[in-house]
């Protein structure tokens, strides 16, 4: 269950460590599995692929508790 302002462990290989949502896409409250979100990036390693204070499109694969 993401909410806004939810901070988000990171799971690719663009260079993003931590993300925190700060848009659900759709009229839901609560994403879950399979949902689209809106990210922005906290911390990451020295690469070209991403950048700092950028909104990216997330996808939610996997949820811990």
């Amino acid at each position: 269950m993401i909410k806004i302002s939810t901070k988000l462990i990171v799971v690719d290989n663009s260079g993003a460590k931590l993300a925190k949502c700060i848009k659900l896409m759709g009229k839901q409250k609560i994403s879950t599995v399979g949902n689209l979100i809106l990210v922005t990036l906290f911390k990451f390693t020295c690469s070209k692929k991403v950048k700092k204070r950028t909104i990216y499109l997330g996808l939610i694969v996997g949820i811990s508790y």
